[in-house]
């Protein structure tokens, strides 16, 4: 977003395409756990004549050399309370279940929203694959003042867990703000939606087709990405919908993945705020030919602790950083690919 327009975040990039030995009929949004997983969802209706509906669990690919993605498991669905909505939340008559373009997941289970004048979030009280469960709904989704204009295409949940993003086929971004209290699973999903929206804000529209069909925060940030329908990837920080709240008060821990390449830009940067007791942070990466380290910054940006190794690549970590952070707070940790491509995963533990 450039002085509150709408641009093409990615002008002209080519993106890898990576093939999933599944059918895609009508894919309608995707997910990524903290456990190396992507989730795929075949969940949309809007005409009311589908007979099947399935989440997809697919082992994350290398993004700078895979060319094809493997199916961990595949858990077909049906909808309990089809009276509720329908295709498309029209409520025709007949309709033998209900529509979906929004997927998150949470604890590595996954969780639906459905597109309705109702909205609500749906969990499947169990995964084994190929397995057809009824889902439970577990909880209402909470209106913003006024109602929602139009129906939700597309969710995200923080890594934190502390912030829902939704947005609508309205052009509205949507951040719904927990209370805190150590949830987990449904309960902390449920918690997300209890209260209206902490913040709502109306993106301009610039020409074209910007309905927004996937939403994701961008890292382990509260800065927000949506996916166009017509293809257009949309930034937007922070501050325009709103401030952050504080980060990692009370509980130093938390797990970051990301990926790197050398020859593409290599920083990648989480903000994680530590303030108190022994903190050690571990580095680990899947590629033993990639040179990867790591630095530990302050609210200000300036790096307090790194790993200190001009390796030559031939290893697999781990990394590791040891601090007491009530002597030097914690802010962010950064991680650099020096050398190479691949894809890392970090670990902050206290104790």
């Amino acid at each position: 977003m450039v002085d509150g327009r709408l641009v093409d975040l990615v002008p002209g990039s080519a993106f890898r395409r990576v093939s999933v030995p599944v059918p895609n009929h009508d894919w309608e949004d995707i997910a990524a756990d903290d456990r190396g997983f992507l989730w795929i969802g075949y969940i949309g209706d809007n005409g009311c004549n589908r007979r099947s509906a399935v989440v997809h669990k697919v082992r994350e690919p290398n993004p700078f050399t895979a060319s094809r993605a493997d199916v961990a498991a595949s858990y077909p669905f049906r909808w309990p309370d089809s009276s509720l909505g329908g295709a498309g939340g029209r409520g025709r008559r007949g309709c033998s279940g209900m529509n979906s373009e929004a997927l998150v997941v949470v604890d590595g289970s996954p969780y639906l929203i459905s597109k309705n004048r109702r909205p609500g979030i749906y969990a499947f009280p169990g995964l084994s694959d190929g397995s057809t469960v009824t889902l439970r709904r577990v909880a209402d989704v909470t209106e913003p003042p006024g109602g929602f204009n139009k129906l939700i295409t597309a969710a995200d949940v923080s890594r934190d867990g502390r912030r829902l993003l939704v947005a609508t086929a309205a052009h509205d971004l949507l951040v719904y703000a927990g209370g805190g209290g150590g949830l987990s699973g449904a309960a902390l999903v449920a918690d997300l939606v209890s209260r209206p929206p902490a913040h709502s804000q109306q993106y301009r529209r610039d020409g074209g087709n910007e309905q927004v069909e996937g939403a994701a925060f961008a890292g382990a940030g509260y800065d927000t990405l949506l996916l166009s329908e017509s293809g257009k990837l949309l930034y937007f920080p922070t501050r325009f919908y709103g401030s952050a709240p504080p980060r990692g008060r009370g509980s130093p821990d938390g797990v970051y993945r990301g990926s790197g390449s050398a020859s593409r830009g290599s920083w990648q940067r989480f903000p994680h705020e530590a303030n108190s007791g022994r903190v050690t942070i571990t580095l680990e990466w899947d590629d033993p030919r990639a040179v990867v380290n790591l630095f530990i910054k302050d609210a200000r940006g300036r790096t307090i602790a790194h790993d200190n190794s001009r390796g030559r690549g031939g290893r697999v970590g781990p990394r590791r950083i040891t601090l007491d952070a009530g002597r030097t707070s914690i802010g962010s940790i950064a991680v650099k690919v020096k050398r190479g491509s691949t894809r890392y995963t970090v670990r902050v533990t206290g104790g």
